[in-house]
């Protein structure tokens, strides 16, 4: 198994930090993108057992920080507030669009053959990975981009409007609004463009409208114990969807996080549960590394 790091230029000015998860294979890898959530980052908790575990399962992983997520060069701490703040929607989707072209142009593979000469990926096998507010971006690049063949969204979000009217115009007023980081206790500032760019883009960013014009097929997981995100938000997906192209699973008992904490302790029965349904979608919609190209 291999680990490599790397970045790419983003547009925000701010590099997207990206690592790479691969095995040894005769034939090129099909690729899954890992996306994080709000205040999330691509070395949180389960994400780099998820990677890997991807990884074991015969795909190119691709854990990544999105270029506002306000991580630096520490890749576990806050350090880039400012990105952080000025962190939109159309900039999450702009990072999903410079992962793709650079999967596609060989960029993305440049730190991986470093390490392992033969590796290579099949840029017509690529697939999403998005938890809670990650999967929100993906539903929306997927509907755009047919890039994107297959989607799995964990803990996702079933809308981006989360916030009441006054809570809107109070944000408007200050400019910002603060989110506690109730890990670090820091007070995490996320500017009102934010919110202008949601406006501005008011149906693209309608997330049950995209989940019902997306080919790409979507998997849905979600515990029926999820405070941050209720599991509710996962059934309106799923109702809005075609129904031959989505599938929900919800897990009893579970989380957010599927019972797993920051730092890392170790794996649980849910978090298993639900790469076992991801690695099944999409071995099952990318193919395997065997098994030549996707499936219907």
């Amino acid at each position: 198994m291999y680990s490599v790091a790397c970045e790419l230029p983003s547009r925000s000015g701010m590099p997207l930090r990206c690592e790479l998860r691969f095995r040894a294979a005769a034939r090129p890898l099909a690729v899954v993108l890992v996306a994080h959530g709000f205040k999330g980052f691509k070395d949180w908790g389960f994400f780099p057992h998820v990677g890997a575990r991807l990884a074991a399962a015969g795909f190119l992983t691709v854990c990544f920080n999105f270029s506002g997520s306000g991580i630096g060069a520490d890749p576990l701490v806050f350090t880039d507030l400012d990105r952080f703040a000025a962190d939109t929607i159309s900039q999450q989707l702009d990072d999903l669009g410079i992962l793709l072209d650079a999967i596609e142009d060989g960029a993305l593979l440049a730190s991986g053959r470093r390490v392992a000469p033969e590796l290579g990926c099949d840029a017509t096998r690529i697939g999403i990975l998005g938890h809670s507010r990650g999967l929100g971006a993906a539903i929306v690049r997927a509907r755009e981009d047919a890039r994107l063949r297959a989607v799995v969204g964990w803990s996702g979000i079933g809308t981006y409007q989360r916030w009441t009217a006054s809570e809107l115009e109070a944000w408007r007023q200050r400019g910002w609004m603060e989110f506690l980081n109730a890990r670090t206790g820091q007070l995490m500032r996320l500017n009102y463009t934010a919110i202008e760019d949601f406006a501005a883009n008011r149906d693209r960013y309608d997330l049950q409208g995209a989940v019902a014009a997306l080919d790409a097929p979507l998997l849905l997981i979600h515990g029926d114990q999820d405070a941050s995100v209720p599991v509710d938000e996962a059934r309106s997906l799923f109702a809005a969807a075609r129904p031959d192209r989505c599938v929900l699973e919800i897990l009893p008992g579970t989380g957010h996080t599927f019972d797993v904490v920051h730092p890392w302790q170790g794996t649980t029965p849910a978090l298993e549960t639900a790469i076992a349904h991801t690695t099944a979608w999409f071995a099952r919609h990318l193919g395997s590394t065997t098994g030549g190209g996707a499936h219907a």
